[in-house]
């Protein structure tokens, strides 16, 4: 076993890790626990187990060779020291990257790469038994979700007891940690929780993708919380910036949380992803095996590492007993936390009602902070622009031996056709309504891509991303 790592990763002689979970660290059974966030290798009597988070906003990466395998938590760096490369070409990507929504049990589990399929594997292990490696769920005990007291309680000790691993003193450097928090349900909920067991610090953005004011100030203040407002395009600032959230997932959504920077340093960060899935109290959203309603924070897996930070999503604590939580979130005993209309959480609002926050203070209306790049709604920062114009010219051959129009070429026939296509576009949503309502907004979105040629930004940022570690920077 050869390890390669940065300076956060705890190595001891039978296992590694840059990962918190609910029991003492000087043990490192985080193999042996669904509570965990990061990820780490644990030798065994039958081999070692790497170690997924126990979320789907973080996983691994496989590659195979004659020789072993490489195992790795960064997909650019895996890329870079094994020497494989993405088709440029190929704008399958953002789908197969996305199927993680399906769960996991129905997600895309290979990319081609051009030293063969690279595994991904997510929420569960991975088990090298020397020859072979295989897949190794992680332990599912059935906790007791028969009140909301009880669920409470497990969050708020499950939580309790990742905060003390994250601060043990065996470690070699013990972590800090840091929250967000917004005007929604998710973050806040996640905030009150995590103040029980120390949390001091937050920071929020400062508004919505829609321009409106997303911040949670007041409520981090209510709570008692030292609060920091950063921009939402402050990540611009930076060159490149866009890059490793795109190397992760191809659609580099979270870019904003990218401005909160040195906050981030040594911390661990407590979020609320997937909170609208497992806290809704809507039908809809009961769906086994961790599905999603989007890939939110999943573009966070990559630059966490440049960061040094471990993301702590509490959502998915208990998660796959969503059925048992959302009988809670339908029950006589939260009815009182049940507000008209779509947008009601039960189980946040009782949780953050009961820690002091006034009602109308948070969950009134769903915002969304998310940087959509695929759809054109927003743009790279001007370095990253033009350097992914300039790959694409250079990559041309990539089209043209498929007998397809390179992307630079599309962009210049669609950009002639953009006024007459916006115009159309707003005159049909304006009448259509349904169906075919969205299906233009979808033709929006379609000729946005082509446009910009974003569909093929992965191989780029994966390229780009590589650089880090190919001149020896790596992980924090």
């Amino acid at each position: 076993m050869e390890i390669r790592h940065g300076p956060r990763v705890e190595v001891r002689d039978s296992w590694f890790c840059e990962a918190v979970w609910d029991g003492a660290h000087a043990a490192g059974d985080f193999d042996r626990t669904d509570l965990v966030f990061g990820s780490g290798g644990r030798r065994r009597e039958d081999g070692w187990v790497f170690v997924s988070a126990g979320s789907t906003v973080d996983r691994l990466h496989a590659l195979a060779f004659e020789d072993g395998v490489r195992v790795s938590n960064t997909l650019p760096g895996l890329m870079e020291v094994a020497d494989a490369t993405f088709d440029p070409a190929d704008g399958r990507y953002y789908a197969a990257l996305g199927s993680i929504v399906r769960g996991i049990d129905d997600y895309v589990r290979f990319l081609p790469t051009s030293r063969g399929p690279l595994q991904l594997a997510y929420f569960h292990n991975l088990r090298w038994d020397g020859e072979r490696l295989t897949g190794s769920p992680k332990p599912d005990p059935r906790r007791d979700f028969s009140s909301f007291e009880r669920y409470r309680d497990f969050l708020l000790e499950a939580t309790g007891r990742i905060v003390a691993n994250l601060r043990d003193r065996d470690r070699d450097r013990p972590f800090g940690m840091i929250g967000s928090v917004s005007s929604g349900y998710d973050s806040p909920t996640v905030a009150v929780l995590a103040r029980a067991a120390g949390l001091e610090q937050v920071f929020t953005v400062d508004r919505a993708r829609s321009g409106e004011d997303d911040r949670g100030a007041a409520i981090a203040e209510r709570l008692g919380l030292a609060v920091t407002v950063i921009g939402r395009d402050d990540w611009r600032e930076e060159a490149f910036a866009e890059a490793p959230f795109l190397a992760a997932d191809a659609k580099g959504e979270d870019v904003a949380l990218g401005s909160a920077g040195a906050l981030l340093d040594g911390r661990v960060l407590f979020t609320g992803f997937h909170g609208g899935r497992v806290w809704s109290r809507s039908a809809e959203d009961l769906r086994p095996c961790l599905a999603r309603k989007d890939r939110s924070g999943l573009s966070l897996s990559e630059v966490r590492l440049w960061k040094g930070f471990v993301h702590a999503p509490l959502a998915y604590l208990g998660a796959r007993q969503i059925a048992d939580i959302h009988a809670l979130g339908t029950s006589p005993a939260l009815a009182r936390w049940d507000v008209p209309g779509d947008y009601s959480k039960p189980v946040c609002r009782r949780i953050v009602e009961e820690a002091g926050v006034p009602r109308e203070w948070f969950g009134m209306r769903k915002k969304a902070a998310s940087t959509l790049f695929r759809e054109g709604v927003e743009r790279f920062t001007d370095e990253g622009e033009r350097d992914f114009e300039r790959w694409l010219r250079e990559h041309r051959r990539a089209w043209w031996s498929r007998g397809r129009v390179p992307p630079d070429r599309v962009r210049a026939a669609a950009d002639r056709l953009a006024p007459l296509h916006g115009a159309a576009v707003t005159a049909l949503r304006g009448l259509a309504r349904g169906r075919l309502h969205e299906r233009a907004g979808a033709l929006a979105d379609l000729v946005a891509d082509l446009r910009r040629g974003t569909r093929f930004s992965f191989p780029w940022a994966v390229e780009r991303a590589r650089r880090r570690y190919r001149d020896g920077g790596g992980p924090a």
